[in-house]
């Protein structure tokens, strides 16, 4: 009877260890299965380019490329001018002569104090080489010829510079002296443009300044000429916005003069829509993030991870911001879901739609 007692117990205790143990592993499977991360989901879109072909037409002025202030090196009175404004002059030619009078006094005293050094310094050498003369004397011999010629090479220069000539072909667009009067050293007399490389500059306002690309061909219409038509390309803009019109400078190289461009001619720039197509990239503005150095940046999907990738902003637009660097056509940003994810973390995607770029409300840009 105790036997059977004691067999009986011993199945319930096997009984319950067996479920147990069973018990653990079920639960031990699970838990692997739930410790597996599920991908994180998130709304994204695919980046797609919109072109830019509206043409838009800009006022500008003709400016030289090359100009430059013409002055004496030396004070004096202007006793010839040989140029007025407007006047073409070659490079070289004789602009304007001040009254060499006081230098060619000033040149004649130094060529007769050199004579003297030289002819002392002939009487001396001789002396020097038999012994009769001391080194100590010798060398003061030696110093007033050095000074002497010194002086007289000054003295003859000076004299050379009461000529102002030309130092490069072009037209005399301004004139501020006048016969008579005595004019210092470094006083502008004329100033002399190259009207053979010549410049439109115009202003564009911030909201279109980023669809202007250097290299960009444009038609310049001068009024003054009758309406002639000039080929023009953008060579320089401008990266710091006039703090009051809100607007940056553009320079165009025109192609080619025929002279009859002068500096201070109204002009009008516009651009030919196959110039001025561009592809522009934006992306809605919840996708733009600030890190802890204040660079902005998006998050995108790669490879069905996330990836950080830092941009540059341009334009505002009226359903996002144009990215101006950092993105292509065929990006999937992530617009919703961004606050989830880290570098390199699998997420799951939703199709947002695109944003469509649009004219910038005015006055207002990302700095």
């Amino acid at each position: 009877m105790m036997n059977n007692i004691i067999f009986r117990y011993s199945l319930l205790v096997i009984s319950v260890i067996t479920v147990s143990a069973a018990t653990m592993f079920v639960s031990c499977s699970g838990n692997k299965s739930t410790d597996k991360k599920q991908p994180v989901s998130v709304g994204v879109y695919t980046v797609n380019g919109a072109t830019d072909d509206t043409g838009r037409e800009y006022v500008g002025s003709v400016v030289e490329r090359e100009g430059t202030s013409l002055s004496f090196e030396v004070p004096g009175n202007i006793v010839a001018l040989r140029a007025d404004n407007g006047d073409r002059v070659a490079k070289g030619q004789l602009l304007a002569t001040i009254d060499p009078a006081t230098l060619r006094d000033a040149h004649k005293l130094a060529l007769a104090t050199l004579r003297q050094a030289q002819d002392a310094y002939r009487r001396f050498e001789p002396l020097h080489k038999q012994g009769v003369l001391s080194d100590l004397k010798w060398v003061e011999v030696q110093t007033k010829l050095e000074q002497a010629e010194s002086s007289e090479r000054l003295a003859r220069t000076q004299l050379s510079r009461t000529s102002l000539v030309a130092p490069f072909s072009g037209v005399i667009s301004s004139r501020t002296a006048e016969r008579g009067m005595n004019v210092m050293a470094g006083q502008q007399i004329f100033r002399l443009v190259d009207i053979s490389k010549i410049d439109v500059k115009m202003s564009v306002p911030e909201n279109e300044v980023s669809a202007i690309k250097i290299g960009a061909k444009a038609h310049v219409s001068v009024s003054a000429l009758g309406g002639r038509s000039y080929e023009a390309t953008v060579r320089e803009k401008g990266i710091e916005a006039n703090p009051v019109s809100h607007t940056y400078d553009i320079k165009l190289a025109v192609a080619a003069t025929d002279g009859r461009l002068m500096p201070g001619m109204v002009c009008s720039v516009s651009s030919s829509s196959s110039s001025s197509v561009s592809s522009i990239i934006s992306v809605p503005l919840n996708a733009v993030k600030l890190d802890a150095d204040n660079r902005r940046f998006v998050w995108l999907v790669v490879k069905g991870k996330a990836h950080q990738q830092y941009v540059s902003l341009g334009d505002f637009t009226e359903s996002g911001v144009i990215v101006t660097s950092g993105l292509k056509v065929g990006d999937c940003v992530i617009t919703d879901g961004s606050q989830k994810v880290s570098e390199g973390m699998e997420v799951s995607t939703g199709k947002s739609p695109s944003p469509t770029p649009g004219p910038s409300p005015a006055g207002r840009r990302v700095v």
